[in-house]
């Protein structure tokens, strides 16, 4: 499996973590509680999975972009994922301290939890959606190879 191919099979999965996380902030919205175990699982995908192993992998990607010989473009797509990366980075960060303050008693939170919650997944879907035009993971000939 070439690193396309990974990447492409690890947006679906992202995809579906995002799902439930969405769930789960509808469930804090409508009767204030949420599964404190899929909660946790889906924060820690987020911190282990996304931030700590796929973009790593994402940029690799690049780099071999660059190595294939399109150098006047490496940088500009550089700085352009690393942005993203470090945004979705930044407001985990945030989501976890919300959730934390809420998870102590400051029933408020929730509403910075839910804001935040609902930025990273956005953040996180169109992050995906442009690398997937830019690296035409939705090409059949880069998924089949």
């Amino acid at each position: 499996m070439d690193t396309m191919e990974i990447i492409q099979k690890e947006h679906l999965t992202i995809k579906s973590i995002l799902r439930q996380m969405k769930s789960e902030l509808v469930s804090l919205v409508q009767d204030q509680r949420v599964d404190k175990v899929m909660w946790s699982i889906c924060l820690a995908f987020v911190k282990e999975n996304i931030i700590g192993f796929h973009h790593l992998r994402e940029r690799e990607l690049i780099m071999n972009y660059r190595l294939g010989g399109n150098y006047e473009q490496y940088e500009e797509l550089m700085n352009s994922i690393n942005e993203r990366h470090e945004l979705i980075a930044c407001h985990y960060e945030r989501l976890v301290e919300f959730w934390n303050y809420y998870q102590n008693g400051h029933t408020l939170a929730r509403y910075n939890v839910m804001e935040e919650g609902e930025s990273l997944i956005l953040l996180m879907e169109i992050s995906m959606t442009m690398e997937e035009k830019l690296f035409d993971l939705t090409r059949k000939e880069c998924i089949v190879q």
